[in-house]
């Protein structure tokens, strides 16, 4: 009776740890920080949020709420976005549109803001070989492998995705109670662009990814007599007529991670080559030029 007992227990020990408890992706506090690159609409870094409740044609909703954070809505082949002055960094926010769970069936639906039906944003009741609708519009991908990923000391379930007529540049997954690598709406990265889920929160606490606003590091100031030059594959700031002798160089993502940082430059010349930021050496960086009284930022591409 007492062996009966403990595998009972054990089986549900098991069951609870590795995924059996189900996270919904419907919560308040919930940020979603995503960036977005078009080869003709330019960059974007943003984030989504769930606000109040609502109710719209007699269903309970959240709302959803998009802040821009930073962006350059230039074609990226005019390298427009190289020039800090067609960068804006206005926090604008708007309403999405309306987001709901039935945690019963694990299915998220999404309504659009002048929209007069709802549709499936996820199903997280899926198995391997399952079809899943990512961009909840047309993109259909197959589940081909179901894990568990570990996060606040609790396993979910994350299901690796392949793409069914296309494939995306980068690998996919959903991950349950967050949804796709993609983003929120899960528009994957292909030949002309794509979303990319940089960090999920819950209570302004990262839970996966890693990212920070950007707007705060895009300050127009200058440094005298400093000189920057691109080249095909490195970038060299010249300091020998600058005043300030003692200056530090620091390459970030476009969403706040640190690639590259040099804290003392006192040198005519140093030459960052861009193979020094695998393995992501190819996009959109920003470069911060500091000295002890001045801050100097360049936004600069690598194709």
């Amino acid at each position: 009776m007492n062996t009966f007992l403990y595998q009972i227990v054990l089986v549900a020990f098991v069951s609870t740890s590795f995924g059996a408890q189900y996270f919904p992706l419907v919560k308040k506090n919930a940020k979603w920080i995503e960036s977005s690159c078009s080869a003709m609409g330019g960059i974007e870094t943003y984030q989504f949020q769930m606000k109040n409740d609502t109710i719209v044609s007699a269903v309970n909703y959240q709302i959803l709420e998009k802040r821009t954070i930073a962006k350059c809505l230039k074609p990226l082949t005019t390298f427009a976005c190289d020039d800090f002055r067609n960068w804006d960094s206005t926090s604008a926010i708007k309403t999405e549109g309306f987001i709901r769970e039935d945690t019963a069936t694990k299915t998220v639906y999404f309504r659009g803001l002048t929209s007069n039906t709802e549709e499936v944003l996820y199903n997280f009741n899926v198995d391997i070989q399952d079809t899943v609708l990512i961009d909840y519009r047309s993109i259909p991908m197959v589940v081909t492998k179901i894990d568990s990923i570990l996060i606040k000391g609790m396993y979910r379930n994350e299901y690796s995705l392949t793409g069914i007529t296309t494939q995306p540049l980068t690998p996919v997954s959903l991950i349950e109670g967050i949804g796709t690598t993609c983003g929120l709406f899960g528009v994957c990265d292909y030949f002309e662009g794509g979303t990319s889920l940089l960090c999920y929160k819950q209570d302004n606490e990262v839970l996966h990814g890693e990212c920070q606003d950007v707007a705060s590091n895009l300050r127009p100031n200058t440094l005298e007599g400093l000189r920057v030059q691109q080249e095909n594959s490195s970038l060299t700031v010249y300091i020998s007529d600058s005043q300030d002798k003692q200056i530090s160089l620091k390459v970030s993502a476009i969403d706040g991670i640190v690639l590259y940082n040099k804290r003392t430059i006192d040198s005519p010349a140093w030459t960052i080559h861009f193979s020094e930021f695998r393995p992501v050496y190819r996009g959109v960086f920003v470069l911060s030029i500091e000295s002890d009284s001045k801050i100097m930022t360049r936004v600069f591409q690598v194709f």
